[in-house]
């Protein structure tokens, strides 16, 4: 479980929003709307690499 006190992320390799911070530190990111990245997410997966590659991909 996330502490909620300590800001960093715990697991960079994932794309993780269940907290407020983090969707906004994705969202800026990776340069999208919350509503793009959740949809990506659901798309793909929560892997930084395959959500970046995705929002890429949308964006051309």
């Amino acid at each position: 479980m996330d502490n909620t006190k300590r800001k960093g992320l715990l697991d960079s390799s994932r794309v993780n929003i269940d907290e407020e911070w983090k969707v906004t530190y994705w969202t800026e990111e990776f340069k999208c709307s919350v509503i793009e990245l959740e949809t990506t997410i659901l798309q793909v997966s929560t892997s930084v690499d395959e959500v970046k590659v995705y929002l890429e991909e949308i964006k051309k």
